[in-house]
């Protein structure tokens, strides 16, 4: 009786356990993505707050926040692996974090993709980053079909 009822519970439960690694993995692309859209919006307003021209595709070290000089183009982070830019701002820290960084640049429009270590399919659990090219936004895209 006791191994039926071992049996029963396994058959339920480790489905469900199996599960929980790919739905921490989604979480996490969330997290990114929040914390990328908290820094950027926290860099431009110290940029404004410091004087910056936004109108600027590129500037170095315009910003500090934390102790961090942050490069910009048109006043948000440069998609850049560095902590000179978006990686910084946000605290994404690859190592401690479970992740790879591909990508990225100086220039306005580069893209910085932010994949999920361990997810099922790598591509389809990302976080990507495209600076602005002009005085837009930047393009933040979670995908998290694949953790």
């Amino acid at each position: 009786m006791v191994v039926v009822l071992m049996g029963i519970l396994a058959a339920v439960a480790l489905p469900r356990f199996v599960d929980l690694q790919g739905g921490a993995r989604a979480s996490k692309v969330k997290a990114i993505a929040g914390s990328m859209r908290t820094a950027a919006a926290m860099v431009r307003s110290s940029a404004l707050a410091a004087g910056v021209s936004c109108n600027a595709g590129s500037a170095t070290g315009a910003v500090t926040v934390e102790g961090l000089a942050i490069d910009l183009n048109y006043c948000y982070p440069q998609a850049v692996q560095g902590s000179n830019g978006i990686v910084g701002a946000a605290n994404i820290n690859a190592v401690t974090d479970g992740l790879s960084l591909s990508g990225g640049g100086t220039s306005g429009g580069s893209v910085l993709t932010i994949t999920i270590t361990g997810a099922d399919t790598p591509a389809q659990c990302a976080v990507t980053y495209q600076s602005p090219a002009s005085q837009q936004r930047p393009v933040i895209t979670e995908v998290s079909t694949g953790c």
